[in-house]
Parts: structure tokens; sequence; C-alpha cells
């Protein structure tokens, strides 16, 4: 290791033993100082400081790795200095180094060994290092960084760590319509093959088309100008969350996390069980959406379509004849498996269940409370056999949640199970609503598969 650098005196050029030589360059010959010194040029103002190493610059655009490290002679002429260095294959290249010499000598006196590179990204030992070859950097390296600069480009090189496996999906939004969308499946279009580095990958540009991105503090739709593409090898880390939210990442990828109300990002590798990790509250979704139930119910199961009633369907028995026909007609209900095998099922019905007052319209909006009662449910919510509940210990957010359930005009009760050491549940007691949630909206039972349903974006 290099301890301190010598300082470069001015001396003539028959002085070759008192001329100052690099310490990094091993086995500096007579020979080759006398090779360099026959390049100088004529004139007694012609003083030399030191022999060093260069590269060639021919060999550096030819890309002969083996062969552009040279010798060279860095010299004074005209209050300048100057780098002679000879190249077997490109000649004689002779170029300014330091356009005033006692701007040099002043810089000269701030060299400093530095403190040596402490995480060499090169295995290799100090006498294995073959420069420029081995950079990268290398345990010869010995000054730490000083200004660091930082590239920003618009281009991806293919060497980033931090990316998500093709099967991990995002909202997309094209054309004010949102979709749930598999990565991969964003790059479809017309890729274009590119290697950059030896690593092969592709590119896909992207028309149109916005991800859901978090920005100061809110969730924002941000357009997507291009998809890359490559093949990774290595570890990929899985994270559950206690709701059973799973996503898989690298083990570089930044993750955002809470930490005493203020955010912070964390690679996926440090994160550790407990953590609080960061998920939106509000999604910029639609004002108001509407889900056509009638649609919607054809897909449950036969012994719920029976066990839900039909009302105010209007002139859809219009010629139908029979006891049961009558008694539909004068109570103005029958059970829904019945009237999907009507000829003429296009009313404004609205739904309910047997001996129960509740009454759903045929097109039920999602509006802003709606679709705060279905994130709350998919975040703390469970259903039981005949009703939906949702866990809530804050009395202030409860209190919201009964606000929300009032307007809906949706029934409810609280549970109360402080006492046996559990968290309070408030109840909405429907059946209707039960089946819209899991059949219409498509939440599942188990909280590993629950997520905020497609139909809430429009």
């Amino acid at each position: 290791m290099v301890t301190a650098y010598p300082q470069a005196i001015a001396r003539e050029r028959n002085e070759i033993d008192l001329i100052s030589t690099s310490p990094y360059v091993k086995d500096y010959t007579d020979e080759r100082k006398k090779a360099l010194i026959a390049l100088l040029p004529a004139g007694d103002d012609v003083k030399v400081l030191k022999f060093n190493q260069s590269l060639c610059p021919g060999c550096v655009d030819d890309e002969r790795w083996d062969s552009m490290k040279i010798d060279c002679v860095v010299y004074v002429k005209d209050n300048k200095v100057w780098m002679t260095k000879q190249c077997g294959m490109h000649g004689v290249v002779t170029e300014v180094y330091w356009s005033d010499y006692d701007m040099y000598k002043k810089a000269e006196k701030f060299q400093d060994p530095g403190i040596k590179i402490l995480n060499p990204n090169i295995d290799k030992s100090e006498f294995e290092i073959n420069c420029p070859t081995d950079c990268g950097l290398c345990v010869e390296h010995e000054s730490h960084t000083g200004l660091g600069n930082v590239v920003l480009t618009n281009r991806c090189d293919l060497t980033c760590w931090y990316c998500l496996p093709g099967e991990e999906e995002l909202l997309v939004k094209r054309n004010e319509k949102v979709t749930l969308e598999k990565i991969e499946s964003l790059g479809n279009g017309q890729p274009t093959k590119i290697i950059i580095n030896d690593i092969e990958g592709e590119f896909a540009q992207l028309d149109g088309a916005e991800a859901l991105t978090f920005s100061s503090g809110i969730a924002a739709w941000t357009k997507i100008k291009k998809v890359f593409k490559r093949r990774y090898k290595g570890t990929l880390l899985e994270i559950r969350t206690k709701t059973g939210r799973r996503v898989k990442v690298t083990p570089e990828h930044m993750i955002a996390t809470m930490d005493g109300g203020n955010i912070l990002k964390i690679s996926a590798s440090e994160l550790r069980p407990g953590a609080i990790l960061l998920a939106g509250a509000a999604l910029p979704a639609a004002e108001e959406i509407e889900i056509d139930l009638l649609e919607s119910f054809s897909t449950i199961p036969e012994q719920e379509k029976q066990k839900i009633c039909v009302h105010n369907f209007g002139t859809a028995l219009a010629g139908s004849s029979g006891g049961l026909f009558y008694s539909w007609r004068s109570r103005d209900t029958m059970p829904l498996s019945e009237f999907y095998k009507l000829p003429d099922t296009d009313h404004d019905v609205t739904f309910g269940r047997d001996a129960s007052q509740e009454r759903l319209p045929r097109k039920l909006k999602i509006n802003k409370d709606m679709a705060n009662i279905i994130g709350l449910f998919i975040a703390d919510g469970h259903y039981t056999s005949k009703d939906l509940r949702i866990t809530c210990k804050d009395k202030v957010h409860a209190v919201e949640i009964i606000e929300r359930l009032k307007r809906l005009g949706l029934r409810y009760s609280i549970l109360h199970l402080e006492r046996y050491g559990k968290t309070p549940q408030i109840v909405i007691g429907s059946r209707t609503m039960r089946l819209i949630f899991k059949h219409a909206l498509g939440i599942p039972e188990r909280a590993a598969g629950k997520r905020v349903p497609k139909i809430v974006f429009g």
C-alpha cells in the first residue's frame, strides 16, 4: 500500500536515476525510461517530472484491453505539463497534462493517498491485479471517494437488481379504464431486443398507459414510458403481511415502511417481522360506479338463487298463468332462480331475502361510502354464514363506519367482545349484501386472496 505520493521535481533528461517513478508501476527498468526520454522534444527548457503509465487512446477505441496500458513520461515545457507515450501499434501520442505548471505544483501539494477502498469489488490480491483489465474497483485503488458523481439517465442498462417477477400485478389505467395486469403482460406489444454489457434483454414502449404510484404522500397515476425485461439469476424474497398479502421482490428492492410517523424506504432484505408497510388508504377510483346485480347474481350457486327474492318486476309475468304465477304477482315477490327463467327479465327490479324488508336496487351504486366499507372489509373483515363483520378497535373509527352504514341504509349492530379479550365487531346484518361482496365483488373468504375488486376502479 502506498502511504504517500512522491513530490514531482523537475529534472534534467539525463538524471534518470533522480526522476520520480510512479509507485504503482512494477519493474520500471532503465531501458524503458531511456526509450521514453528519447521521445522528448529538443530544447534545454524541457524538464522531466516523472515516469508513469497511461492508456493508448487508439487501443482504447479499439477495445484492445491487453495492450492499451503503455509507459509514459510527464515533463514541463513552455510552462505547461505534457505527457508523451508510445504504442507499438498506434505510435507516439503527446498531449497536455496540465495547462499551467504553477497550478500543477500548487495542486500537487494537496495530494493524499486516501484511506483505501474498504469494499473492493474485484476479488484479487494486489499481486494478481492487472490494470486496467481488472478495474471495477480493486484493492490497488488507493484513493477514497472525494466527489461522488451520480449519473442520471432514462435508459435502462439492464443491470438493476431491484426488479419484480413477471407474475406480480400492477394497477394499470388505459383510456380511463383500470385493470389489474401482470407486469410481464405489459410488454407484450412489439418488444425491442437489446444487448448492453453482454446482458440480453428487451423493452417495449407503452402509449397512454399509467401505473398507480406513490407520490408526495398520495396514490397517483403516473405515465409508463417503457417496460424493460431481462433474465434474473438470484434470490427472490416473498413478503407476507398480516392480512395475507404477498409480493415477491429481489432482496435490494426498496420498500416503503412507517417509522415513528415517518416514511422510511429500506431494502426488502432489511425487513423484519413486525415492520409496518405503507399501503394506500385511498385510491384514485371513479366517483361512482354501478353494479348490475341481476347480471352479477347469475353466477351464484343455485341454492342461493332460490333464497333471493325479486320484487318490483312489473310486467315480467305478463302472459304467464298458473297458481305460482298468480301468487308471485299478487305478493310482488318471486325467487330469483325462477325469475331467470322468464323470457323478459330486463326490468328495474329490487332484491331482498325471504322474510326480510330489505330492498336493494338492481343497479347498486358503489359510491365513496360503499367503497370505504368494501376497503375496510378487505382489510379487517370476515364472513359468517349469514352476515359481514368488520373488526374495529378504535371508537372514533367505529363511529365513522356506522355513519357510512346509515347513509347507505344498511342494517348493522355492534358485537361487544371486550370481556372475552377480543376486539369489537361491527355486524352488517344482510345476507344479500354478503352475496354481493362474495360473488358480485368477488371478495373471497380467506385473507390471502382478498384484494380491492376491479370494478371499484371503473
